[in-house]
């Protein structure tokens, strides 16, 4: 019940917005992650979203069930930004919760960063940069830094690519690390409703071997083709604390 729970509350959100919001999603997802030693192959499925609020507050919503129940992951965040159309400066807030995963207990975190985009002719390049802190029965505190390239091939055709490092300050066993993928999206001609896939790698020092994560999923969009949600809707990405993208729901750009 808790599950359906989160996912009713999710999804009702998001699809609530398009009353008052410049644009927005609604998608879900299936993902299957390497756990390599640490046990068997993960299946995770997801529903996430994000909406505009005005012309400078996007909000993000996601939960994930991971492995039929073995863990919930849930995760909310917000960006405040200024965008004109060569480039986007902003910062973000967001708070994520991983049930047991991995770890034998949860892990809930708060991060907060900056980010900014630069738009080019067919291209998008966005950069954040930020402090996760982590509550795993004590405190400790993380560093995080992300870039991607996007290109838009056509309006409703996009290929990117993208690469993240976090540093763990104290208080954890997990060493730095990266993370880095690549992926794509098609929205069909006349319709809301777009595909999209992609592969995530994860290798971080503290872990006993290297993960990847592949997966794909559909999302619902109002008000914009590809193109126009990236540069005048929700087209900034969820900020991930640092184990979020670890243990949590593997992040499909």
């Amino acid at each position: 019940m808790k599950k359906l729970a989160y996912l009713a509350a999710i999804a009702a959100s998001i699809a609530a917005a398009p009353a008052y919001a410049e644009g927005g999603y609604l998608g879900v997802s299936y993902s299957v992650v390497d756990a390599g030693s640490l046990g068997d192959d993960r299946d995770v499925i997801a529903v996430n979203g994000a909406a505009m609020l005005g012309e400078h507050v996007q909000i993000d919503a996601a939960y994930a069930n991971i492995d039929g129940g073995d863990a919930d992951n849930v995760a909310v965040s917000a960006h405040l930004f200024s965008r004109n159309d060569r480039f986007l400066w902003g910062a973000y807030v967001g708070f994520d919760t991983t049930s047991e995963a991995f770890t034998g207990s949860g892990v809930g975190e708060w991060s907060a960063g900056i980010e900014g985009q630069l738009y080019l002719d067919r291209a998008t390049l966005t950069a954040a940069a930020g402090y996760t802190e982590v509550d795993l029965g004590g405190g400790s505190e993380a560093w995080t830094a992300d870039i991607e390239g996007r290109y838009f091939v056509t309006d409703n055709f996009s290929i990117q690519g993208n690469v993240g490092y976090a540093e763990p300050e104290s208080g954890v066993i997990i060493g730095d690390g990266w993370v880095g993928g690549v992926g794509a999206e098609y929205q069909f001609s006349g319709m809301p409703i777009s595909i999209y896939g992609g592969w995530q790698h994860l290798d971080f020092s503290g872990l006993p071997d290297e993960r990847d994560a592949i997966g794909v999923g559909v999302r619902y969009s109002w008000n914009a083709t590809l193109f126009e949600r990236n540069r005048a809707g929700p087209g900034l990405h969820r900020p991930q604390g640092l184990f979020d993208r670890i243990f949590g729901a593997p992040a499909l750009r």
